[in-house]
C-alpha cells in the first residue's frame, strides 16, 4: 500500500501560477487581491485560494488533461487547458481563437480581461426622450388638428353638399338613430 501511494506521488506534479491586475490602467486603481478569489482544477474537483501577492499552487496533480480556471465576483479570466505529463507541464489558451490555440508561458499568469459589469448604467434625462415618447407625439398631432381644421376654409360649393348630406341623413333611418327620443320629460 505504501508503495502504491509513494508511486502515485511519484507520478504528480505540483502546478502553480499568479494572478496578476488587469491591463488596463483604468481598472488597475480598482484591483485589489480579494479573498473571494478562487482558482480551480477540473471544474471543482481541487481548488487554491491565492495568498496576498497572487500566488497559488496545486499539489499532488496527475497526470493528464486539467482545466484550470479563475473564478472572481469583479473580473473575467480566461480559461487555461493544462497537459501534465510526469514533471513536463504544458500550458494551452482555454478558448481556442482562429482554430489554433495559444500556448501560455508555464508557471501559469493569469491576468483579468475585463471587470464584470452587472447592472447597466441609468440613461441620462434628455429632453428627445419626452418629446420622442408615442403619447406625447399622438397628443401634438391630436391638438393640432384641433386648431388647423376650424381654420381650414371650404368653398360655398362644399359647404352646400355637406349641408345636403346632413339633411339626407337626418330623414332616413339612420336620422331617427342620432336624435334623441321624443316624450320622455
Amino acid at each position: 500500500m505504501f508503495l502504491l501511494f509513494l508511486i502515485s506521488a511519484v507520478s504528480a506534479a505540483t502546478l502553480n501560477g499568479d494572478i496578476v491586475s488587469p491591463r488596463d490602467p483604468n481598472e488597475k486603481r480598482y484591483w485589489e487581491q480579494r479573498k473571494t478569489t478562487k482558482v480551480i482544477l477540473d471544474n471543482g474537483e481541487k481548488f487554491a485560494y491565492p495568498d496576498a501577492n497572487g500566488h497559488f499552487k496545486f499539489f499532488g496533480v496527475e497526470d493528464g488533461t486539467h482545466i484550470v480556471e479563475v473564478y472572481d465576483a469583479m473580473y473575467h479570466f480566461n480559461p487555461v487547458l493544462v497537459e501534465v505529463s510526469g514533471s513536463i507541464i504544458t500550458a494551452q489558451d482555454g478558448v481556442p481563437t482562429a482554430l489554433r490555440q495559444e500556448r501560455v508561458p508555464y508557471p501559469l499568469r493569469f491576468t483579468a480581461e475585463r471587470r464584470i459589469h452587472y447592472f447597466e448604467t441609468r440613461e441620462g434625462f434628455s429632453i428627445a426622450s419626452i418629446f420622442l415618447n408615442p403619447m406625447v407625439l399622438i397628443a401634438v398631432v391630436m391638438i393640432g388638428l384641433t386648431f388647423c381644421m376650424p381654420k381650414m376654409k371650404l368653398d360655398p360649393e362644399q359647404m352646400k353638399e355637406m349641408k345636403e348630406m346632413q339633411k339626407t341623413m337626418n330623414t332616413g333611418w339612420l336620422g331617427s338613430l342620432m336624435q334623441p327620443p321624443q316624450g320622455l320629460s
